[in-house]
């Protein structure tokens, strides 16, 4: 009886890591290959914010710009981008390269402000969990540095940052695109 009782213990502590596990599955670094689309233009923000567009996609599309990027394509999807600096938000010094590790859960300790990390968790919980109700948190190599990408149904975030410029990162919103756009549209365009 004693043996039984065990086993049950185990299997079911076992069966709550095992759906703890599925319920939140961590970052995945998410290698992707660069395809040719033919020909392209670049559009960029700021010294990181740096996106080359296939032209087929560009077909019908608005192009605006206002603080940063926005392009509203001919099937209503869009993506906005803009620079996001230390100065600018605030944190003069901080390196912005741990901006997108504390937005999207990846880092929640560290040498950086209290304020600055607690500002950047009260964006998580409204940006990341709740408007983008991101259910997959994605890291890639770009041509500069690092990209970070939060999937959610209808909308994605996407940080790009440098391996050699600490003040600045690039912050790009995408809706209404499905992975596959995203990737063609948007990080394709910034792989090496």
């Amino acid at each position: 009886m004693c043996e039984l009782k065990r086993i049950l213990r185990l299997t079911l502590i076992s069966c709550l890591l095992f759906s703890s596990n599925l319920a939140y599955s961590g970052v995945k670094e998410y290698p992707i290959l660069k395809v040719d689309y033919g020909p392209s233009t670049t559009f960029k923000t700021g010294t990181v914010g740096k996106i080359n567009i296939p032209l087929d996609e560009l077909t019908n599309a608005k192009i605006a710009v206002l603080d940063g990027l926005v392009i509203i394509f001919d099937d209503g999807s869009n993506l906005s981008m803009e620079t996001l600096t230390d100065i600018a938000l605030g944190f003069q010094g901080v390196d912005m390269r741990t901006w997108p590790k504390y937005l999207l859960g990846i880092q929640n300790a560290g040498p950086e402000p209290e304020d600055y990390k607690s500002e950047l968790q009260q964006s998580k919980e409204h940006i990341i969990d709740t408007e983008v109700s991101a259910y997959e948190i994605r890291t890639f190599p770009t041509e500069q540095g690092i990209g970070y990408w939060a999937i959610g149904p209808k909308k994605s975030v996407i940080v790009f940052t440098s391996s050699v410029i600490e003040d600045q990162v690039a912050l790009l919103f995408a809706e209404n695109m499905d992975e596959q756009q995203i990737k063609k549209i948007i990080i394709n365009g910034t792989l090496r």
